[in-house]
């Protein structure tokens, strides 16, 4: 299930720079078009405040895979794992860096996993080929998730 739901979000990231003819895309767009399969059909389990930054096709791809491995633990065991949770996105830039955050809250109650597992450090990977940082921080009100990058590399032609 967890192969299936990465090639399905690797599809979907494909199809956004092909309406966008592998050109830039905008980050709002991005983390909606990520985020659409985990969406609730009643209400919106999901409040995104997003910048109007374009970002390059090399950043689509590991943006979208990051925010898919988010939403498949938030369903696994966060947030999107009852009725009751939400999960803010906020997505800033100054002048260097953008930080997007993930903060989830009204799931379950949280605790730092004993051990790394592979979606964790798919997501370390994936920032580091922007050459950014992610923080994943265990409150027990939800998970907490922090990516940082320089806005240079998001502006990068793919090669």
């Amino acid at each position: 299930m967890a192969v299936e739901s990465r090639l399905v979000a690797l599809g979907r990231a494909h199809d956004l720079l092909l309406q966008a003819h592998f050109a830039n895309a905008k980050l709002a767009d991005v983390i909606r078009f990520a985020i659409e399969p985990f969406e609730g059909r009643d209400a919106s389990r999901f409040a995104v405040q997003a910048t109007a930054l374009e970002i390059g096709a090399n950043a689509v791809l590991p943006i979208t895979l990051s925010l898919n491995e988010l939403c498949t633990n938030a369903v696994k065991y966060g947030a999107l794992s009852n009725g009751a949770g939400r999960i803010e996105i906020r997505a800033a830039v100054d002048e260097k860096n953008l930080r997007l955050t993930w903060n989830e809250s009204g799931g379950p109650l949280v605790s730092e996993p004993t051990r790394r597992s592979f979606g964790t450090r798919l997501i370390g990977r994936l920032a580091e080929q922007l050459h950014g940082d992610a923080r994943l921080t265990y409150q027990p009100a939800g998970l907490v998730y922090e990516l940082e990058v320089p806005v240079s590399a998001l502006r990068t032609s793919a090669v």
